[in-house]
């Protein structure tokens, strides 16, 4: 199962577990740029991928060990926007690793008048279907979660 990291995500990997993640794309000017802060020494190695969902060191876009920062681009020019979904990334590390991701696009993310519409069904069904890791939002996905009458109060 994949994390979805939205703006940043505070990860604790253990010792040879690999966990994946991914990143909403779609629409938005390229390069999508992750910096990475450790809390420790590090030796962590991400994996990025537009087309597979369980990248590895043979099927990726782009491969770092102990990045501080990476900028991933689409495959058409530099700045056109994303046609992918999403980018699918596997962090792993050999000994454990504390870290912190944070995700931006330096061209800006498009605004809301430029999105494509989607109906209310298919937010409301994308709202239950991933796992978010926004830090900011971690105490309403428990409420979400654990309060049947959250949706009720919204």
């Amino acid at each position: 199962m994949h994390i979805l990291v939205e703006e940043r995500a505070r990860m604790e990997l253990l010792p040879d577990v690999p966990s994946y993640a991914k990143i909403l794309i779609m629409e938005n000017p390229a390069p999508v740029s992750l910096s990475f802060q450790y809390e420790e020494d590090s030796d962590l190695t991400v994996h990025a991928s537009l087309l597979h969902h369980l990248p590895s060191a043979l099927q990726s876009h782009l491969s770092k060990y102990n990045p501080q920062k990476m900028n991933i681009y689409s495959k058409a020019k530099d700045n056109d926007p994303f046609k992918e979904e999403y980018i699918y990334l596997c962090l792993s590390s050999k000994e454990g690793i504390r870290f912190t991701m944070k995700v931006s696009f330096p061209f800006g993310r498009p605004k809301k008048s430029e999105l494509p519409a989607m109906s209310m069904g298919g937010m409301i069904g994308g709202m239950f279907k991933r796992k978010v890791a926004k830090e900011t939002d971690v105490q309403e996905v428990r409420r979400e979660r654990y309060d049947p009458q959250f949706m009720t109060q919204v």
